[in-house]
């Protein structure tokens, strides 16, 4: 099968794997059909009290649920900790929704909702990082803006990825670290087309202070492509693993450096 229809074909179940499912929602657990109270134990780090967030869901009519508020309590004491406000907010049901990480690597979990998933893939996350100074969690700006997020623990390492047109050819792949407590970007891959529509395939790294132009050229051949979507369909089988498939996709993205 030729390169673009193997990407195509990808997108296709992008697009179906975005659409939320029935058997994907949580066992209710509020008070009525329309409101429920789900609970999250987060362990932040050996040394400090175990969590427990208290996600409350409401249903929007026809749009489904949505997290409206998380409450933040002491498991051991029931003790009230905070309360974070984050009304309208479209999230996925069930677990697919919520997540806990390391996301700054400073040696303490924050958690991180689903905010959208468009149909070509881009999934857009808002974060909230504990801050060991006030045992509070304070929302992210700089990583709730990432298109796509896929975060590594043991390389300490956020790598984001986005589509940017052209029937999905043309994406931006982006590698960030932290630097003396900030988010810094230090590598990025570009594929899109030059002015005679020609495919183009390019590489920056951060040298001091700048990002620098290391690499442009050709895209690769699509033996990638195929084998990158043979991967993504035993994985999405019944839509099973959905953060194994969204971290495939974040991490691996020579499939879209097709040939002409």
């Amino acid at each position: 099968m030729p390169a673009k229809q193997w990407v195509n074909a990808l997108l296709i179940m992008v697009a179906v794997f975005a659409v939320p499912f029935d058997s994907w929602s949580a066992t209710p657990q509020g008070k009525s059909a329309s409101e429920r109270v789900e609970k999250k134990i987060v362990t932040v780090n050996p040394s400090r009290p175990v969590l427990e967030l208290r996600l409350l869901w409401k249903r929007d009519g026809d749009a489904g649920e949505s997290i409206k508020r998380i409450d933040v309590y002491r498991k051991d004491t029931g003790g009230f900790v905070q309360g974070l406000e984050v009304a309208g907010l479209y999230d996925m049901e069930g677990d697919r929704s919520f997540g806990v990480v390391d996301a700054n690597f400073d040696g303490f979990k924050d958690f991180w909702l689903v905010t959208s998933i468009g149909a070509t893939g881009n999934v857009s996350l808002s974060y909230w990082l504990y801050d060991p100074a006030t045992n509070k969690f304070k929302k992210d700006e700089a990583l709730s803006n990432l298109t796509h997020p896929s975060i590594d623990e043991k390389k300490k390492e956020i790598t984001t990825f986005g589509v940017a047109g052209c029937a999905g050819m043309c994406f931006v792949k982006s590698t960030y670290t932290y630097i003396d407590g900030k988010l810094v970007l230090v590598r990025q891959e570009e594929q899109t087309q030059n002015n005679n529509l020609a495919w183009v395939y390019i590489v920056r790294e951060r040298h001091g202070r700048e990002m620098v132009e290391v690499y442009r050229g050709t895209p690769i051949s699509d033996s990638t492509a195929k084998e990158f979507i043979e991967n993504w369909l035993r994985l999405s089988e019944k839509n099973e693993n959905l953060d194994a498939v969204m971290a495939l996709y974040a991490d691996e993205v020579d499939f879209y450096k097709i040939g002409n």
